[in-house]
């Protein structure tokens, strides 16, 4: 339960430092949870419908991964200062 807490927490301010909502990382993880729900019940029901959930499954990976490698935003934003200040 504390490492779920703590990457959610770690999660929302590196969404912060690239400028976005927290927000966003619920909106993600539910698109996860729920197309993960449905690429399981596919299998079973209509192997058809993987290569519609597949590419949705990817591409929020991928969104997630973009924003997770990305630089922080070079001025302060609405959420702080830069938090990689030298």
């Amino acid at each position: 339960m504390a490492n779920t807490l703590l990457g959610l927490f770690i999660s929302i301010r590196r969404l912060h430092d690239i400028g976005r909502s927290g927000w966003w990382w619920l909106m993600l993880n539910l698109g996860f949870l729920v197309l993960g729900m449905w690429l399981v019940a596919s299998l079973f029901l209509v192997p058809a419908l993987l290569l519609v959930f597949v590419p949705l499954f990817l591409a929020i990976a991928l969104v997630e991964l973009k924003w997770a490698c990305s630089s922080s935003e070079p001025r302060v934003n609405r959420y702080g200062a830069v938090p990689n200040v030298r």
